[in-house]
């Protein structure tokens, strides 16, 4: 095989020139990378941003957590992202895969293990960092960590609340109820 020594002529080298530069240019533009908003001595967060989501204006973008250098994506929440847990020195937050189905996820700050546990449709992650506290409408909380059971409340009030219970050991969900209130605040269905 022989190879030539002839150079481009200046009309390839502009087409050549600018097919990279095209390239280039598409990469930068549709590419995702992380941008970090928030850190702590525990987690660094944020957003999942390219120039493209800025067209996409009213699609909210995904968000990151990384947690001892390993990173999880689709965190449900504002910043800081999750929950402390004093009780199990752990952390709590939840991640949201494409189809909308639900992981949380416990993770032990003293020997750095986690628990994944599979929480499909729950509605519980959303109000993680907001203002709302137990109790207020639109608020997401521990309600309680028992052993290695942690009851997790999600509520809308005065219309529903859910309350799931997710077991460590199992990596399981062994209780999830919905409640739904009628006008004056009692449950009017289970």
């Amino acid at each position: 095989m022989r190879y030539s020594n002839r150079k481009l002529g200046p009309v390839a080298a502009t087409a050549l020139a600018v097919g990279v530069a095209f390239v280039i240019a598409v990469a930068w533009f549709i590419v995702p990378r992380r941008d970090e908003t928030y850190r702590d001595d525990k987690v660094r967060g944020g957003e999942i941003t390219s120039p493209f989501f800025k067209l996409l204006v009213h699609v909210s973008r995904p968000q990151f957590l990384t947690v001892f250098g390993r990173t999880y994506e689709g965190v449900r929440g504002m910043a800081p992202y999750y929950f402390e847990i004093p009780e199990l020195g752990s952390i709590l937050f939840v991640t949201e895969d494409e189809a909308g189905k639900a992981t949380v996820h416990v993770v032990n700050l003293q020997n750095k293990s986690e628990a994944s546990i599979d929480a499909g449709s729950i509605l519980f992650g959303w109000g993680i960092g907001g203002r709302h506290k137990s109790g207020d409408n639109n608020a997401d909380y521990i309600e309680c960590v028992l052993g290695h059971v942690i009851t997790l409340v999600s509520q809308s009030l005065p219309v529903w609340k859910e309350v799931t219970d997710v077991n460590l050991d199992s990596r399981r969900i062994e209780r999830r109820e919905m409640l739904r209130f009628d006008k004056h605040g009692k449950i009017s269905e289970r």
